[in-house]
């Protein structure tokens, strides 16, 4: 979605939020779609 490898850190955390929080692929993908970083890429 972002179109690189993840950093450690954000690996890290959207692991947690998987394993720890009990997201699904569906939250997952949404928080991405919503990132700072996602709006600020190149349309």
């Amino acid at each position: 979605m972002l179109n690189r490898d993840p950093d450690p850190d954000s690996l890290g955390f959207y692991r947690g939020r998987l394993l720890d929080a009990g997201w699904s692929e569906h939250p997952l993908c949404d928080a991405l779609r919503r990132s700072e970083e996602l709006r600020q890429l190149p349309k």
